[in-house]
């Protein structure tokens, strides 16, 4: 029973500090000189971010839906000199199964948005 304990603890631990935020730039290439409608863009961007929620609804460590996301897609964005953007996909997914049944009360969260940079 001790050593489930320390399991477990561990596991909290481990996945507490590993929340975060990230942000992958994929630089403009020539796809077979295909644009899109809005022209060519400079750049394509993903923002992702990961947090805690109780009961998969209220946030308890790191924010992770996606206004958060947004903010940090938007704010990457204008240190990139951007004059437009346009987001191609967004994704919110509530890992309920991966510690059942603790899962099911503190709730790992992870949010992404992609899109392109004018």
């Amino acid at each position: 029973m001790k050593k489930t304990f320390k399991a477990t603890i561990y596991l909290v631990c481990a996945f507490t500090l590993s929340f975060c935020s990230s942000l992958s730039h994929i630089p403009k290439k020539d796809f077979q000189s295909l644009t899109t409608p809005d022209g060519q863009p400079k750049s394509y961007l993903t923002a992702s971010n990961v947090g805690l929620y109780l009961f998969g609804v209220y946030p308890i460590y790191h924010r992770s839906d996606l206004i958060a996301s947004m903010q940090n897609f938007s704010t990457e964005a204008k240190k990139n000199k951007a004059k437009k953007i346009k987001i191609i996909q967004k994704d919110i997914t509530k890992w309920y199964i991966v510690y059942p049944p603790f899962s099911f009360i503190i709730t790992p969260v992870s949010s992404e948005v992609f899109g392109a940079i004018y």
